[in-house]
């Protein structure tokens, strides 16, 4: 079994909701307390060895998607997605978003830079307000001209 991954950020903190702690607690409660054990591990009862991917999906994904009753299809990599666009929706910066998906801006602006809000107007009225502090521009000089 290999334990490399993907890159250097796959190794982070990453924060959840007291919901999810309490449901993990309860489908650990009767496990291992070591805190090596794996949370899905292969059959058998050895805590210490991994469910393999297919057994993952067969014995924990699929049960928990029609549990949930979501589209049969529903991938893992889905809640990845849905995470990512909870934040931006939310109103989190492409850089704070990168950095709990363990990806780089430049990549995370890729897939997801369609979700950020257009901040034309905001970004006018920034520039505007920046020229009449600093270079004592007449306030009126950041508004739209006129056709």
């Amino acid at each position: 079994m290999r334990n490399d991954v993907k890159t250097r950020h796959s190794y982070r903190t990453v924060s959840v909701p007291r919901s999810v702690i309490s449901a993990l607690t309860e489908h650990l409660k009767d496990r291992s307390a070591a805190p090596d054990s794996f949370v899905f591990p292969a059959p058998g009862g050895n805590p210490m060895v991994p469910m393999s991917r297919e057994q993952f999906y067969k014995v924990a994904w699929r049960p928990a998607v029609k549990a949930a009753e979501l589209p049969a299809g529903t991938r893992l990599h889905d809640l990845r997605h849905t995470y990512a666009s909870a934040l931006i929706a939310a109103g989190k910066d492409p850089k704070t978003v990168a950095i709990r998906l363990g990806d780089t801006v430049g990549v995370t602006m890729s897939t997801y830079a369609h979700l950020f809000p257009e901040e034309d107007e905001d970004t006018r009225v920034v520039v505007g307000d920046f020229l009449v502090r600093a270079l004592n521009v007449p306030s009126g000089a950041g508004a739209p001209s006129s056709p």
